[in-house]
């Protein structure tokens, strides 16, 4: 059975049938995100053995954590960057050397 015959059988069922199941799927998305979400903090309170100073917990916050995170990926966008522009560049430095050699 593949998902459009499943949304045909949907669209058969009468209005109410389909608000039921509109309702428990999106109970059932919202779960598997909650407990993800909840997984993931547990797992991050649970993983620093290293103190932290007074100066960093004030600074941490959902705000903070999300410019840093914006941060290194930029940061780390740029860096990839940055080594595909020396990696093209030598690679036509080498195809100039290597022309200029054949044509002597």
């Amino acid at each position: 059975m593949s998902i459009i015959d499943f949304i045909e059988k949907l669209r058969d069922k009468p209005e109410m049938a389909r608000r039921r199941i509109l309702v428990g799927a999106t109970f059932a998305i919202t779960a598997i995100i909650f407990f993800f979400w909840l997984s993931v903090k547990l797992y991050d309170a649970g993983g620093s053995s290293a103190p932290i100073s007074a100066a960093a917990v004030e600074n941490r916050g959902p705000i903070s954590d999300t410019i840093n995170a914006v941060e290194n990926f930029i940061g780390s966008a740029s860096r990839s960057i940055d080594s595909l522009k020396k990696m093209v560049s030598d690679s036509i430095a080498s195809t100039t050397a290597s022309t200029t050699a054949e044509t002597r």
